[in-house]
């Protein structure tokens, strides 16, 4: 007969092979559960502004949403707010770009205290367990990506700084911000245009290339064709850098274009939202690895309602000439949401050339099939209304969806055949998204 010791010892034996195999079912299944929630850090769909809206923003797929802090003494006194605020952000489901603004630059350039600040809010906030922020809610704030400054190469702004002293700052906080958070990614200010190119050069010459981890551009402009520039805007920057053995990724941070009125100058919401897919596209095609829509999600900059910035916004403030009403949502706003939901999940983009006019083409490679992008510069041909085009496609039918939706939100798509391999359609003034299945 087994003492009581042996049987006991036998008990434990059991009881820690249950508890191995339960810990490792509860493990495995854990691991399924993440890989099923996409926590879309790779998504390319951004917003700049500051709004608390988040819902409306997640609601229409935009995954990223970017912010500026100007720290100084005060901060610290305040800690509880941004605490609360980034980890509302992130638990709405979107990535944080924080944008350190350079305001007053030459003081904080080499200042010991300001350097302590940068390194204590990217260590508050790295998500590393190490004096980090405290959960709010169950979320944990996190910021992983840093912008330095903004649009320094515009003479007399706040943020302006010349270029040698700009590289000289990158030298400065890039070590401070990488000591804290070696996973985190550094910006270089966003540049505008026109002396991107130049003012990026002087930086690199000045030795600043290995401060930075990915370059950031503006530029806005009206619907009628300015979409373009984008992308002459990135093969400057990467002809920049490849100049001097670098290749870094370029990020869109802010671009847009208004509906409405400015200077006499009248946009339609279409015009507005047809222009935003352009965007889009084009710059993703280019290499742009994240595009951010600016500025905001709702209307208004400070103005009367009907200056540029006023009217680039997705939804209504109540304010301007042509405002519908406070939270009324543009088209822009819906073209926005049917964009993501089309082209969200890519993995490789084509531009097929056409044999019309003025007509461009995209194919987005996606795993379950492909979706086209097809749209006419009708200003370009002012006399036609619409413009006759044959495309290419495999397969025997494909699906058409107007990209820019109806102001209640509504798409038109329907079902077309493909004969003998040529796709035929005509072409108004919204881009069509054109899905065909393997």
């Amino acid at each position: 007969m087994p003492s009581k010791k042996s049987t006991l010892s036998v008990l434990l034996l059991i009881l820690c092979i249950f508890l191995f195999y339960l810990n490792l079912s509860l493990y495995e299944q854990e691991g399924v559960q993440e890989e099923l929630e996409p926590t879309y850090w790779e998504s390319p769909f951004g917003l700049h502004g500051i709004e608390k809206d988040y819902k409306a923003m997640t609601d229409i797929g935009i995954r990223w949403y970017r912010l500026g802090i100007h720290p100084g003494p005060t901060f610290r006194q305040k800690i509880r707010q941004f605490d609360e605020r980034y980890a509302e952000i992130c638990g709405s489901g979107l990535n944080i770009l924080e944008n350190f603004m350079l305001h007053g630059w030459r003081k904080l350039l080499g200042n010991a205290e300001y350097a302590e600040l940068v390194r204590f809010i990217v260590e508050r906030y790295d998500a590393d367990g190490i004096n980090d922020a405290p959960k709010i809610n169950g979320t944990e704030p996190k910021i992983l990506c840093w912008e330095i400054g903004n649009e320094p190469n515009i003479e007399g702004k706040g943020d302006s700084c010349p270029p040698e002293e700009y590289a000289r700052f990158l030298k400065f906080i890039y070590p401070v911000i990488k000591r804290a958070c070696p996973q985190c990614k550094v910006l270089f200010a966003g540049l505008v245009p026109f002396t991107h190119d130049e003012y990026l050069d002087i930086v690199l010459q000045n030795g600043g290339g290995d401060y930075f981890d990915i370059v950031s551009l503006h530029y806005y402009g009206n619907a009628t064709g300015d979409y373009a520039y984008g992308v002459k805007m990135i093969n400057e920057v990467k002809a920049v850098m490849a100049k001097y053995g670098i290749n870094k990724p370029i990020w869109i941070t802010e671009t847009g274009t208004y509906s409405g009125s400015v200077n006499g100058i009248f946009q339609s919401e279409e015009e507005q939202a047809a222009d935003l897919v352009k965007r889009y596209v084009v710059l993703l095609s280019a290499g742009a690895e994240k595009v951010f829509w600016a500025w905001g999600l709702y209307e208004g900059f400070g103005g009367d309602g009907n200056q540029y910035f006023d009217q680039t916004g997705l939804i209504y403030d109540g304010r301007g000439d042509y405002d519908k009403g406070f939270g009324v949502e543009k088209r822009a706003y819906y073209a926005y949401g049917l964009m993501t939901e089309k082209l969200e999940g890519f993995t490789n983009i084509e531009e097929v050339h056409l044999r019309e006019k003025n007509v461009f083409l995209f194919r987005f490679d996606k795993r379950n099939g492909y979706v086209y992008v097809v749209w006419w510069d009708w200003w370009n041909e002012p006399d036609l209304l619409e413009k006759e085009v044959e495309i290419p496609i495999r397969g025997k039918e494909a699906v058409l969806t107007i990209a820019v939706p109806n102001e209640n939100g509504e798409a038109y798509s329907e079902i077309i055949e493909v004969q003998n391999g040529i796709l035929k359609l005509r072409l108004r003034k919204s881009p069509v998204y054109i899905e065909v299945k393997p």
